[in-house]
């Protein structure tokens, strides 16, 4: 069987911006990212402003990035030209560019299934009934022991 392979690929940038730029300038930025892509004969799907969020770690020494995911089609000459051009930008901290597998759903709505279920896994304070507590399951004084201890001496 043949190896065949599209002109143009789908592919998929994270990007992450200096957390001080405004949401101008992080526009701006995204609207030169996409005449980039329309400049090499690609098209943008779809882009997702994510926002500010901490970083895992920092870099250099920002503690916050402001996170931009853009879905395209391009062919690979483009791909390494925007990935050049984003790294020798002063407002981006980082990118990531990967091509998108055919079967895999979209980046995006990968981490938003996974995200769901931790947001309300535990609830809130306020959310607790009292028929939650589980203060009676626990002994509160000494005569609840005693009490356990003499039935387990007499049955024996």
């Amino acid at each position: 069987m043949a190896n065949f392979r599209k002109d143009s690929l789908e592919y998929q940038a994270v990007i992450i911006f200096d957390s001080e730029l405004s949401e101008e300038a992080v526009k701006e930025e995204i609207a030169k990212i996409e005449a980039t892509i329309s400049a090499h004969s690609g098209s943008v799907v779809s882009n997702q402003l994510w926002g500010r969020r901490q970083l895992a770690y920092p870099i250099q020494k920002k503690q916050y990035g402001i996170y931009v995911v853009i879905d395209f089609n391009a062919d690979n000459n483009l791909v390494s030209d925007l990935n050049r051009q984003l790294k020798i930008n002063d407002n981006c901290l980082r990118v990531l560019i990967v091509e998108r597998d055919e079967f895999a759903p979209p980046l995006s709505t990968k981490l938003r299934e996974q995200a769901a279920p931790l947001q309300g896994e535990r609830g809130s304070r306020d959310s607790r009934s009292s028929s939650d507590d589980d203060s009676d399951d626990i002994p509160q004084d000494d005569d609840d022991i005693d009490d356990d201890d003499q039935s387990a001496d007499a049955q024996a």
